[in-house]
């Protein structure tokens, strides 16, 4: 199937923003890497720490993965020997793969923004539930839109023999969008909840808060979610992916960024136990064998008394 030239153009001008959006990664990784090996490396391994690699190391991968396939510099399209349908079929095998790993990601992406904010909010019993309950829907929610949708856009994948490259139209990648919209405006809304809350000084301006805690970094990742929804929405089904890869990058970018400008972290101990997760069920465990030891402890003084009075 053969595109009119102006959705062969949209895609071409997508596969623009993907590389751009690769190319400022790579750009603000090289700038971090040294505060990354400071903070980073020498800490403790933890599910925080194992995040943050993955979501640092694993999306410029995946990111050139993608370049690579939609720009028809693959090995499987190089090969002369393929005809016009095993180029689709090969577009359409490579970028499943792409599509596998997307839930992944996310799950990763949004593990670090709620462990973040679990940390902000002081690790309590009610911040984890909250945050693990809004979380798991999220997740849920969101496995299955791109099981669903991702499945239907593969219909529309196709090998564009005379620009060489693959083409895949998202008609459906706004439905996902929307659910990380609405996932990060919740989280946005608790960051205001807890400031509001928080007690603090006439001298602890709100700006100050919203500066230590990375709002900034939060709205960073929901402004490009809202562009991409308006064009999925809005604009010809060809445009829809435009900023969809390039959300990847400034994601990755921002949730890097959200823990490597930690203020007060002067090292990696430190840092380690600023975004340590404790979960509140095991201090519950613990505190609850204290109390019955003790009491285990007093009734057992009590019986010895009883019995030394007799």
């Amino acid at each position: 199937m053969i595109l009119d030239g102006r959705a062969a153009r949209d895609t071409i001008i997508s596969q623009y923003v993907t590389v751009s959006g690769l190319a400022l990664l790579l750009h603000d990784h090289l700038l971090t890497l040294s505060t990354e090996i400071e903070l980073v490396w020498p800490a403790k391994m933890s599910p925080v720490k194992c995040a943050f690699l993955v979501n640092r190391y694993a999306c410029p991968l995946v990111l050139s993965f993608i370049c690579a396939v939609n720009s028809g510099h693959w090995n499987d399209l190089d090969d002369k020997q393929f005809v016009y349908l095993d180029y689709s079929s090969s577009c359409r095998r490579t970028l499943n793969i792409v599509s596998a790993v997307e839930p992944f990601l996310l799950v990763v992406s949004t593990f670090i923004i709620c462990t973040r904010i679990y940390c902000i909010w002081g690790s309590h019993r009610t911040a984890f539930w909250v945050l693990s309950t809004c979380w798991t829907i999220h997740l849920v929610i969101d496995v299955i839109l791109v099981t669903l949708f991702g499945a239907l856009d593969m219909t529309h994948t196709r090998y564009l023999p005379e620009y060489n490259l693959c083409s895949i139209e998202k008609h459906h990648s706004w439905a996902i969008l929307l659910n990380s919209m609405v996932f990060h405006t919740i989280l946005i809304s608790l960051l205001l909840y807890i400031w509001i809350s928080t007690p603090r000084s006439s001298k602890t301006p709100f700006s100050h808060l919203i500066v230590r805690d990375g709002c900034l970094w939060y709205i960073a990742m929901l402004v490009p979610l809202l562009l991409t929804l308006i064009i999925g929405i809005r604009a010809r089904s060809s445009l829809a992916a435009l900023l969809f890869y390039f959300i990847w990058a400034t994601t990755s970018i921002s949730l890097s960024r959200l823990l490597l400008s930690m203020n007060d972290v002067q090292g990696p101990e430190e840092w380690g136990q600023t975004v340590k997760l404790v979960v509140p069920d095991i201090e519950f465990a613990q505190r609850f064998n204290y109390e019955l030891n003790h009491s285990r402890e007093f009734l057992k003084l009590d019986y010895d008394y009883q019995i030394n009075h007799r």
